[in-house]
């Protein structure tokens, strides 16, 4: 009988903990921050449907978010970084390394976004 009252307060207990009540969440109405990853290239020289993972360059963006209830927020992101292609890596078909073409250029994009969290 003590065994079973002890798991019956642990469950409890872990339930209570996962159970979030919007009532006592205090959150801040600005949010911002820091990503950081890969741009891969897509296009034309490369023979890969998914894009070059042989040429992807590192990427870093900032973000910021107002907001507007416990499930509604609008974001705005800025990322920079460089695409670069270069057909010359792969051997097949030949002309790839005789032509040889190849690229780099930087990027710089802009986005807003407007964000639903249902869970809240």
């Amino acid at each position: 009988m003590k065994q079973v009252k002890r798991k019956t307060i642990v469950y409890v207990f872990l339930f209570a903990l996962a159970v979030r009540l919007p009532a006592q969440t205090n959150l801040p109405k600005y949010q911002f921050g820091l990503s950081a990853g890969f741009l891969v290239y897509q296009g034309d020289l490369t023979p890969q449907r998914l894009g070059s993972f042989r040429t992807q360059q590192f990427a870093l963006g900032l973000q910021a978010a107002r907001l507007l209830s416990s499930t509604l927020s609008v974001r705005a992101q800025l990322l920079r970084g460089r695409l670069r292609g270069d057909e010359s890596i792969y051997d097949s078909p030949e002309y790839r390394q005789q032509r040889g073409f190849r690229f780099s250029s930087p990027l710089t994009e802009f986005t807003g976004q407007l964000v639903w969290n249902p869970a809240s």
